[in-house]
């Protein structure tokens, strides 16, 4: 089928990436020690361009990482949650490091607990609220709520207050390799998408243009002790 295509082929393309990468930074290495012996360093415009290479590798492999992920989703290792602890946690950090002018406001419901892979599924959900301030770089608010929703199920939301999305950008969102980004592998919301989907979930947006965007994720609750 068509995911297990782009499933096959970003294992491919992380495999090609990757390849070259260890003999390129082990180069740049030896040359900065080479260079170092003979005397050529310490000198500004070299180190520089030394540097350029080994974060540029850097960056390569964390692309390298984003296909991989893609292509296999590290086997789920499930647990009870408790979804309103477990969400006050990841937002923690962006309660005492927003970016200006954003405000962020939290609202958890009693609900029952979920059964989750806390660390992979946590990911996910920093994904959206990252994705959620860059779409206000003005400022706005940003809205995490959780609460039960249709019977046996909970849900979860990351909703921002930026420019939206266009209904063609809207129904390609969780497509891998499509992005609103001018950088990035697109890949993002396609790893929420599978992660959501692994944990037996989904997921589905609701934005306009001018009017914010809400990711909604529908979890089952954990079944009962």
């Amino acid at each position: 089928n068509q995911l297990a295509a782009w499933a096959e082929m970003a294992r491919a393309i992380a495999h090609e990436i990757n390849n070259p990468l260890t003999p390129i930074q082990l180069s740049a290495e030896h040359v900065r020690k080479l260079l170092h012996d003979r005397g050529v360093l310490p000198s500004p415009e070299i180190t520089a361009c030394l540097d350029t290479i080994v974060r540029q590798v850097r960056e390569l492999r964390d692309i390298s990482g984003a296909f991989s992920t893609y292509a296999k989703l590290p086997d789920l290792v499930l647990v009870r949650v408790e979804l309103a602890a477990f969400l006050r946690e990841i937002a923690a950090p962006y309660r005492s490091a927003l970016p200006p002018g954003v405000l962020i406001e939290e609202r958890h419901a009693e609900a029952p607990p979920i059964l989750a892979d806390a660390t992979i599924l946590a990911r996910a959900i920093v994904n959206l609220i990252e994705n959620a301030l860059q779409a206000m770089p003005q400022g706005g608010t940003l809205r995490i709520t959780s609460g039960p929703q249709e019977p046996g199920e909970v849900v979860l939301t990351v909703e921002d207050t930026g420019a939206g999305l266009t209904s063609e950008s809207r129904a390609r969102l969780f497509e891998p390799y499509f992005s609103t980004k001018s950088s990035g592998t697109g890949l993002g919301l396609a790893i929420v998408r599978r992660v959501v989907a692994g944990h037996g979930g989904s997921i589905d947006v609701t934005s306009s243009p001018g009017r914010g965007t809400t990711m909604r994720i529908r979890l089952k609750q954990a079944p009962r002790v």
